[in-house]
């Protein structure tokens, strides 16, 4: 009767018999006509056999409710235009009017360059150069276990840190794929500042709040991406740079 579901006229008949006379509720006692083709091969035909088995016309039982689409189309027609989420930071426009070409990463809009690629390298080896790091996945890891959940995840040691102090880290799983790095800093005692790609936000996030599952440990991760701006300045004159501003 229904090859989606595997239904046979005796499973149909048998439902019947057990009181499911009434075709809405035969429908989901059974599954008939609750495959991928939405009863468009098998509905008539179980409506027919349960009206056989209650001795009454076809017309009487009646139908079951039918979802929409009730003639089949292309899938295309469904799928929707394409729109992805889009993210600005707090310095997209100010870098628009500097020239910005943008290029798309994750779901932020990040400057690739600002149209001269020579003058930008030359500016960071031997004068100073700026760039809006806003972007990148921040994360706050805060708890008395968050030195020891941070040495389990991360390829590296963080529980003997001293406050204040900055780490590369290197995020990997069981098997040794690096899934990202970042950097981590010691803020307090028991409160690390952890960074990650623009791209991996969303997966590094799930990645650590995973671990945490069950394990009864005291870490509490909060996501600063989007409210938190950042801006890394390099290059010989940094100092100078960052001396009129603080």
């Amino acid at each position: 009767m229904c090859i989606c579901e595997d239904v046979t006229e005796k499973d149909i008949v048998n439902a019947i018999e057990e009181g499911f006379d009434v075709v809405e509720t035969l429908k989901r006692y059974t599954t008939v006509s609750m495959g991928p083709c939405q009863g468009k091969t098998c509905s008539f035909s179980s409506i027919a056999v349960c009206a056989n088995a209650v001795n009454e016309n076809i017309v009487d039982v009646g139908t079951t409710v039918t979802r929409p689409p009730y003639d089949p189309i292309p899938l295309g027609l469904i799928a929707g235009t394409h729109q992805n989420p889009m993210k600005l930071s707090s310095l997209h426009y100010q870098q628009l009017e500097l020239g910005a070409e943008l290029m798309n990463m994750g779901e932020w809009k990040r400057p690739h360059n600002f149209g001269a690629l020579d003058e930008e390298y030359y500016a960071v080896r031997e004068r100073v150069g700026v760039i809006d790091l806003s972007t990148l996945g921040k994360f706050e890891v805060v708890g008395n276990d968050a030195g020891s959940f941070l040495d389990k995840v991360y390829g590296h040691k963080f529980s003997n840190m001293k406050i204040g102090k900055a780490r590369y880290a290197l995020l990997s799983d069981d098997s040794g794929i690096i899934l990202d790095d970042g950097i981590i800093a010691r803020l307090d005692e028991n409160r690390y500042y952890v960074s990650s790609s623009t791209g991996n936000v969303e997966s590094v996030e799930q990645w650590l709040k995973w671990w945490i599952v069950g394990t009864g440990q005291c870490v509490h991760i909060t996501n600063l991406t989007s409210k938190n701006a950042a801006i890394n300045v390099a290059g010989p004159n940094s100092e100078i740079l960052l001396s009129k501003l603080t």
